[in-house]
């Protein structure tokens, strides 16, 4: 299933790929940076009942807001963002949901070597 691009609206990960233990950059230049805000946060939460949610305070540089986001366990990761007036940017109420990946185990390739000894008669 490939990945949503949001980057239209100013939302952007350092991966294009998540898996559960990821810490990724986010970086974001939609709305509420546009509208002029100083302080955004980001909330972020997995799966559809938004487990695991928190807040972190995202630093600005050079225009774009900025924060690592560690990914934890859930299909998928949901983003919003507000700011200190408690404006939102949740993408017109959809949020802005990312797929995280399940890592394929590789099953290693065990040989068994077996010793035949030739028995002399």
């Amino acid at each position: 299933m490939a990945q949503k691009n949001y980057d239209d609206n100013g939302v952007v990960l350092s991966k294009k790929t998540l898996y559960s233990g990821d810490k990724v950059i986010l970086r974001y230049n939609g709305l509420l940076c546009q509208d002029g805000a100083e302080n955004i946060y980001v909330h972020v939460g997995f799966g559809e009942s938004w487990d695991n949610k928190y807040f972190v305070t995202m630093t600005k540089e050079n225009g774009t807001f900025i924060a690592e986001i560690d990914i934890k366990d859930g299909k998928t990761c949901g983003i919003c963002f507000k700011d200190a007036a408690d404006n939102w940017d949740n993408n017109s109420g959809e949020n802005y949901i990312f797929t995280i990946s399940k890592k394929t185990v590789r099953k290693k390739n065990v040989t068994k070597k077996t010793n035949i000894a030739k028995i002399k008669r």
